[in-house]
């Protein structure tokens, strides 16, 4: 009776390796779309894709356990993209706060979005015993 126990327990733990041998890490792939647009995605010298959103993306996403994969796009065809699972998302200065032009839409009642992840500015940086102090102090100069 013993023997039948042992042999049962072995049985069992050789069951429970194997699950875990057979169930191997699993790698979530996630299809960003992109369009080429400085400094946000963009090819470098050796053609490699770069950017702002190229390298944000596929550090959150990192992060969240997913392979990340581009699709370049054509950027009239987004939702259709979108729509029909050729890409998961698109990463790529697409704001929700306007509308279309095709159809006076907002696009945030076509598609989902994400909270803003970036808030552009454009700001002026002079020296310390610079003599512009506003904008304004740069009417006339010249780069």
């Amino acid at each position: 009776m013993k023997m039948k126990k042992v042999f049962a327990l072995v049985l069992a733990l050789v069951m429970v390796a194997a699950c875990f041998i057979g169930c191997g890490k699993e790698e979530k792939t996630i299809v960003v779309g992109y369009t080429v647009y400085e400094p946000m995605n963009y090819y470098d010298e050796n053609n490699v894709l770069v950017g702002y959103d190229t390298e944000l993306a596929t550090k959150v996403f990192e992060n969240m356990g997913y392979k990340v994969m581009f699709q370049l796009i054509d950027w009239p065809s987004r939702y259709t993209d979108l729509n029909s699972g050729a890409i998961d998302c698109v990463w790529n200065g697409f704001t929700c706060n306007t509308a279309d032009e095709d159809d006076g839409v907002l696009r945030s009642e076509k598609v989902d979005f994400s909270y803003n992840y970036m808030e552009n500015r454009q700001v002026i940086v002079v020296k310390s015993d610079s003599t512009i102090a506003t904008s304004e102090d740069l009417n006339g100069k010249m780069a």
